[in-house]
């Protein structure tokens, strides 16, 4: 019965309001301008506290490498080298935007962009 209903294009459009709201948004807030941000660059130079909050960041997720991936034996290790790496780089070129441009929007939009690729692929 669900399949007669025509929600038109409102379903998508509040999926893509919901996903950037909550998921980047927070995060960001958490780990550009909170306290691991701040913690990170009080003590180290740039790339090192990049690459610090990168493998925070990296491990947070980390939960999603068990329940989002259908790797459960030996090429899991693959696929959790590659979202370290991944990860930390994005944050990393995360940094730099925020550096340069001191706004979070360029964070929220790159988090928001890299969630979109990894649904598509």
């Amino acid at each position: 019965m669900i399949s007669y209903i025509d929600f038109g294009t409102t379903p998508l459009a509040l999926s893509v309001f919901l996903s950037l709201t909550s998921g980047p948004t927070g995060e960001e807030l958490g780990w550009r301008r909170g306290l691991c941000g701040r913690e990170f660059n009080k003590r180290y130079s740039f790339l090192k506290s990049s690459i610090c909050q990168g493998l925070v960041w990296c491990f947070w997720h980390t939960l999603l490498w068990i329940v989002d991936s259908e790797f459960t034996d030996w090429r899991a290790i693959p696929y959790i080298i590659s979202n370290i790496v991944v990860i930390t780089s994005i944050t990393v070129l995360m940094n730099i935007f925020l550096e340069r441009h001191n706004n979070l929007i360029y964070s929220v939009l790159l988090h928001f962009g890299f969630n979109i690729l990894y649904v598509i692929f």
